[in-house]
């Protein structure tokens, strides 16, 4: 069994173009999973939504798509003139209101399990919540409080935007990253590829695919969005600050 996993596109259409591009070199997969924050925060919502859709099998709830759905309420946050809550706004009128559907239907979590005692489970930041991280560096106490109850051999999500591979007791946590936005320095986009193979084990690859950053921040800070120039200038500097 093979699985595609990506994760975080944020409407950065050519980043996910070039997953895409990347995955079909390394294809065909049995799986494709898209694991939450679809949209929000880049120039081509509807066009990034309608794309995922056509290639994955399943795309996952993540919390940025909950701000657009409501789930979430951002507003209880921020305050009224906030550039966060204009670009929600913005980015649910050019979505319309078939995508902001399309998103309040998405499921928070996943499994695949090709054998018994070898199940992946999918979800956005954590098997609990959409918005606390399981951050690479964080202890050991605080990673298995927020996983605790997790049966799955492997837990693969993204939120962070920053890709690593850990042991968390016997669950190995895999975050795949950013396909739109990454934030640990390096601009590409990444997906993983998650294979299950003949010695009955599951082995991961965590890839990093070359694009044009320059284009997709001109992409950014052209398309009329709140903060668009900022945003285009996050994406180039790919940190948290």
């Amino acid at each position: 069994m093979r699985i595609a996993a990506l994760s975080d596109v944020h409407g950065n259409l050519r980043g996910l173009k070039a997953v895409l591009a990347d995955m079909d070199r390394k294809g065909p997969f049995d799986f494709v999973v898209a694991a939450g924050d679809h949209v929000l925060k880049g120039p081509f919502p509807r066009e990034t939504l309608e794309l995922l859709r056509d290639r994955c099998d399943l795309l996952l709830l993540g919390n940025t798509d909950a701000y657009l759905t409501g789930e979430i309420d951002l507003k209880a946050r921020l305050r009224p003139d906030h550039w966060k809550l204009d670009l929600v706004e913005w980015t649910k009128d050019r979505l319309g209101a078939e995508g902001i559907h399309q998103l309040k239907g998405l499921p928070f979590e996943a499994d695949c399990t090709p054998r018994p005692g070898h199940r992946v489970q999918f979800v956005h930041a954590n098997p609990k919540d959409l918005e606390e991280s399981l951050h690479p560096q964080a202890p050991d106490a605080i990673l298995e409080a927020l996983c605790q109850g997790v049966t799955a051999e492997i837990l693969v999500f993204g939120h962070i935007h920053i890709p690593y591979v850990r042991k968390l007791k016997k669950l190995t946590l895999c975050n795949v990253a950013s396909a739109g936005i990454p934030k640990d320095g390096d601009v590409r986009p990444a997906w993983t590829l998650l294979t299950y193979t003949s010695e009955n084990r599951w082995t991961i690859e965590q890839r990093r695919v070359a694009y044009d950053a320059q284009a997709a921040a001109r992409d950014h800070a052209q398309s009329g969005m709140p903060a668009g120039e900022k945003l285009g200038q996050r994406l180039l500097a790919a940190r948290y600050k």
